[in-house]
């Protein structure tokens, strides 16, 4: 309960969460009008401009000394040190002020052109683009397309936020320094980013939420330092990003920032399955272990585990194997590794030690696009599936598998 307390006055400080529960657009909407929300008036210690048309912000929670107490203890610890961490904050938003050649209100005009929702004076639906740019790491900056739903007239009481992270990542003095060729990609993704806003809110328009199954995930673009899961539904899996929504609005996230994402089965919705099968001999009796549900979400990656584990216990004294299924506290090392080579995906982190941020983890270098590296070890902890990997005039160190590409067997 602690932590989910101090998840939710983080994110109630920042623009990750301002509603309070996840809202679904209504039905017929056909037209918006751009406009800017007093939502985003609002700013603090963590949260601030970073332009002078106040429609980019920035948000990070590091209080400058490298420890992870904020990640560790939550908003008390952060309360208390306040004063540091928005020292860096200001720091922050000083090197990038009017350096992200971005402008969101441009990049979502453009996007609306075409699109099935078409933008009109005087509609009942106003919406407020802006850029968000979250610090995941002290060298890692995460950026998304963000766009506040606000409603009046006969759409009163309509709000909802909708982000698109786009793909890659930056350093602080790499984002304000971009050339024209960097400049112009942000930007193409930017607007790209608003066209798939746009399907969305039509998409979503159609109320389907009801359908959507409820998912246990971990992402540093949403909490950065923190390490724990969020609850969501998933509204849709498409090929680079999984939209979420959770309190506070509807999210696309990389799939590779994704840390960890676990879809939690109808494990109640299973029990009438053990009514099923024979009973088993009185010998066998105390094998008869029903899977409890932390059971179930340690091994989430196998949707097919309860059923298998009835299959394998049979009426002998020998214990059921089924209850060993947790995350090991230890890397597990794959001994002989099936691939080879790679190539580094835009962004992707060397880092010294297979640990991210939050478990100590420290950044060696930023790979560009299509750096090849060779894989030499491969390891699966609590953060995902690493790799150590040698990188040309970068170096050896560790990348997760979800910053690869083209993975060669």
């Amino acid at each position: 309960m602690k932590l989910c307390a101090s998840f939710l006055l983080v994110l109630l400080v920042s623009a990750c969460a301002t509603f309070a529960q996840p809202v679904v657009v209504r039905q017929g909407v056909s037209e918006l009008e751009v406009s800017r929300s007093k939502l985003l008036d609002e700013t603090n210690s963590t949260l601030q401009y970073v332009n002078s048309n106040k429609d980019a912000l920035y948000f990070q929670t590091d209080d400058g000394t490298g420890s992870d107490a904020f990640a560790s203890f939550g908003a008390i610890v952060a309360a208390e040190n306040m004063v540091a961490i928005d020292a860096v904050t200001q720091a922050d938003a000083a090197q990038l002020m009017d350096k992200v050649p971005v402008d969101p209100a441009k990049a979502f005009t453009k996007a609306a052109t075409g699109s099935s929702i078409r933008l009109a004076a005087g509609s009942a639906v106003k919406v407020s683009p802006y850029l968000y740019i979250s610090k995941a790491e002290p060298e890692v900056l995460l950026l998304a397309a963000a766009l506040i739903v606000e409603g009046s007239g006969p759409s009163e009481g309509l709000q909802n936020k909708y982000m698109y992270q786009i793909a890659g990542q930056y350093s602080p003095a790499d984002l304000a320094s971009l050339n024209d060729a960097a400049a112009a990609k942000l930007n193409k993704q930017i607007e790209d980013g608003y066209s798939q806003i746009l399907k969305r809110i039509a998409a979503d328009a159609k109320g389907s939420a009801s359908l959507e199954k409820t998912i246990n995930f971990k992402s540093p673009f949403l909490t950065p330092r923190f390490d724990y899961a969020l609850t969501g539904t998933i509204v849709a899996d498409d090929a680079d990003v999984t939209w979420v929504r959770v309190a506070g609005g509807m999210f696309a996230l990389q799939k590779e920032s994704i840390i960890a994402t676990v879809q939690a089965l109808p494990v109640v919705a299973a029990a009438p399955a053990a009514e099923a099968l024979p009973p088993p001999a009185p010998a066998a009796a105390p094998a008869s272990v029903e899977p409890s549900p932390e059971t179930v979400e340690a091994v989430p990656e196998i949707p097919a585990a309860v059923p298998a584990v009835r299959a394998a216990v049979t009426p002998t004294p020998a214990p059921a194997p089924a209850r060993v299924a947790v995350k090991p506290a230890a890397p597990v090392v794959a001994v002989a590794p099936q691939a080879t080579q790679a190539n580094a995906k835009d962004g992707a982190s060397l880092r010294a030690t297979p640990a991210l941020a939050s478990a100590g983890g420290k950044i060696v270098a930023i790979l560009a696009a299509g750096t090849p590296v060779i894989l030499k070890q491969k390891i699966s902890n609590g953060s995902g599936v690493w790799w150590n990997v040698s990188a040309a005039a970068k170096g050896e160190g560790w990348i997760r598998e979800l910053e690869l590409d083209q993975i060669k067997r």
